[in-house]
């Protein structure tokens, strides 16, 4: 643990101690250095406590010599007295770096008294979804607590919830009976990590996409030389729960949402914004006719719809970055300036209107402490094009050309602008913005413009 050299405390250390009522206050926090085999010591006391209560103690922020930041660490104990009726006081599992259960944790039963098993104990642990489908384990029994432990070669599968159900459990000392009890967990996402060198290009494969055979395809990710100093690239499927949730924030309507959604995770990475572009390839399957099953299964789209977006968390909405589709490989491609959550979206519906559904995600664009200080314009086109686009005063004056003849492809495509020309942010008041397209198709050929304004506070 880096130990500040003027405090003498641990640096970025907090501690934190909840009830179900809120925080409460602690003493001061002491900490001693280890030596040799004696590991490092933090103490601090409490006091004041209620009986038969469950206090949580949360560390977090403390950073080792490598100055790299400890993953949050948790616990919980209830206070008790003599009289208190049987009850389990903590469920604890083991948790991966991001504070998720394991496919292989074991499960920890505290009780706030000794306890004895009878004939009626029945410890289970079966799907949620499937209470047929029951996990093969054994319990040991200890004072105040039962240890659920998978037998070998058992695993839980992942991103899949839990039930675990505790019968039959009664006190050692006055007989008490403990009320069936249940408790339900989800298991960690699949998901992969590689280490890479900041000093040479690097394509980072990830098998974590969709499973064919017996086999998963590979996300990859090429990370040009000098982006980073270097480090370890996580990428994560996401949750079936938190898909679910992003499936209703789909704009407009008949976009629809993939199963392919991942989530890529740089340790000890504090910027936003890389300096050179990252290239991402995300691989899709196809019914063999060139359609796609979507997250709704009731829903296919044409593969060559499919762009990639990335979720917003501040605006609650997915933002679109673009992508070129490989029909031949079953890939999308696409550039980014930051890692964030990205997905694969398309739609079924067309259009004749060479640009159409043109919006601004932010408007007007706020250089204030607590907003994203950038606008994405989104808009979409009937076939691939040509698009400029062109920032005018309120006099009409051309302040600056975003994009001179970029080409897009077909479908909803975005532009993000941090509000900057050159790095110098622009003066606040009220702009006009001009995307015109111009559209490469010989059936559909033209020229079209659309015009707003786009406000800039401070």
């Amino acid at each position: 643990m880096y130990i500040d050299p003027v405090s003498q405390e641990p640096l970025g250390l907090a501690v934190q101690v909840m009830s179900e009522n809120g925080p409460i206050s602690i003493g001061p926090i002491s900490y001693t250095a280890g030596s040799g085999s004696l590991p490092a010591k933090l103490s601090f006391e409490l006091s004041d406590l209620a009986e038969d209560t469950t206090y949580t103690v949360r560390i977090s922020g403390a950073r080792d010599l490598a100055y790299n930041v400890m993953p949050t660490y948790s616990w919980s104990f209830t206070t008790t007295t003599g009289d208190s009726p049987l009850r389990i006081i903590n469920i604890d599992l083991e948790k991966n770096e991001f504070n998720v259960p394991t496919i292989t944790t074991p499960l920890k039963i505290y009780f706030n008294k000794e306890i004895k098993l009878d004939s009626e104990t029945e410890i289970s642990v079966y799907k949620r979804d499937d209470k047929g489908s029951v996990i093969e384990g054994t319990y040991t029994l200890g004072q105040t607590e039962i240890i659920f432990t998978l037998l070998p070669g058992v695993t839980y599968s992942f991103d899949t919830w839990y039930e675990l159900n505790v019968k039959g459990i009664k006190g050692e000392a006055d007989d008490s009976q403990l009320s069936d009890y249940s408790y339900t967990f989800c298991t960690e996402v699949f998901a992969a990590s590689e280490s890479f060198s900041g000093e040479v290009d690097n394509e980072l494969r990830f098998p974590i996409g969709p499973v064919v055979g017996d086999s998963r395809r590979e996300v990859k990710v090429l990370i040009p030389s000098g982006v980073v100093d270097g480090g370890e690239l996580i990428v994560l499927n996401v949750s079936a729960d938190q898909k679910t949730e992003f499936n209703k924030n789909i704009w407009p309507e008949y976009l629809c949402l993939s199963p392919y959604i991942y989530e890529f995770k740089l340790k000890n990475w504090e910027k936003y914004l890389f300096e050179k572009k990252v290239t991402i390839t995300i691989p899709y399957l196809d019914d063999g006719e060139g359609n796609v099953l979507m997250l709704n299964s009731d829903d296919k789209v044409p593969a060559s719809s499919l762009k990639i977006f990335y979720w917003d968390p501040v605006r609650g909405e997915w933002i679109p970055v673009g992508g070129r589709v490989d029909f031949e490989a079953q890939t999308v491609s696409f550039e980014v300036d930051h890692f964030s959550i990205y997905g694969l979206l398309g739609s079924s519906s067309t259009t004749n209107q060479i640009l159409s559904e043109v919006a601004l995600t932010v408007n007007p664009l706020a250089f204030i402490a607590d907003h994203r200080q950038e606008t994405t314009f989104k808009f979409r086109l009937a076939n691939s094009g040509k698009v400029t686009l062109v920032i005018y005063d309120s006099k009409g004056k051309v302040v600056t050309t975003l994009l001179k003849d970029a080409l897009y492809p077909e479908g909803y495509n975005g532009f993000t602008w941090d509000g900057s020309i050159n790095g110098v942010r622009i003066r606040p008041g009220i702009y006009l913005y001009r995307l015109f397209a111009t559209s490469m198709e010989g059936s559909n050929t033209g020229d079209v413009w659309v015009s707003g304004t786009l406000g800039v506070i401070r």
